[in-house]
């Protein structure tokens, strides 16, 4: 996997993290992201995978959803 700094912040993420930071969250919560819905067929066209519902299901039973953080 390849790995990255996160700005001047000395933080190593890796390019599939990095890259999928804007992904999950409402955007009513933070106008530049996309929401689940809309970031599905993106990932879906990435990776082209072909899953089928439940499998989709059994991946997400464990996704632990991130609150939004106020940076200010």
């Amino acid at each position: 996997m390849d790995y990255t700094n996160l700005g001047i912040s000395g933080l190593k993420v890796s390019r599939i993290a990095l890259g999928c930071m804007s992904f999950g969250t409402p955007p009513d919560v933070m106008p530049w992201t996309l929401d689940e819905d809309a970031a599905q067929p993106i990932f879906r066209h990435a990776l082209d995978l072909q899953l089928a519902d439940d499998e989709i299901g059994a991946l997400q039973e464990h996704y632990t959803p991130r609150l939004p953080t106020d940076f200010n």
